[in-house]
């Protein structure tokens, strides 16, 4: 199963909440966050434009892409899921994900990015959707997990990945 998110600009609080129970309520997401204290910069039509924004972010799975689209009114392109088929621009972040947007493009990717030795081997046989990436269960030390779990204790449970 894959994981979407989407990032919808609102016009204001009220359509916000409204739209972001519809979409939890039905199932459709599993959470959504509503931010509101956006202020974007950018270029349209030759002129600089400056706007407060507010967007909601939600998180769903695959097979619920479309019908999203279709309760937001828009419409489902392809492309909206094989996001890493098409040329992009990344400027951080996780090297290992990163490196599956050339794998996508059937690009080299080594003069862009450069895996450690562990992370060339895990991402080599990686799929080009997301996924949970438990190697930690494996590779963490004992002793540190221990530490870690005497210092969170149970407030980690509703985040345990067992």
């Amino acid at each position: 199963m894959d994981y979407y998110i989407f990032f919808v600009k609102v016009p204001n609080i009220d359509e916000g909440t409204k739209i972001a129970n519809i979409l939890v309520e039905s199932r459709l997401v599993a959470c959504v966050n509503i931010i509101q204290k956006i202020f974007s910069i950018y270029r349209w039509k030759g002129q600089i434009e400056e706007e407060k924004e507010i967007i909601i972010i939600a998180k769903t799975t695959d097979e619920n892409v479309r019908k999203i689209c279709e309760f937001l009114e828009i419409n489902f392109e392809p492309e909206m899921v094989n996001y890493f088929y098409f040329e992009h621009h990344p400027l951080g972040g996780n090297t290992g994900t990163l490196s599956l947007i050339p794998k996508a493009q059937q690009k080299d990717n080594s003069s862009i990015i450069k895996l450690t030795n562990r992370n060339e081997y895990y991402y080599s046989k990686h799929p080009l959707n997301i996924k949970l990436d438990l190697r930690w269960k494996r590779e963490l030390k004992s002793e540190y997990l221990q530490l870690f779990e005497s210092l969170v204790g149970e407030l980690n449970n509703d985040f345990r990945m067992d």
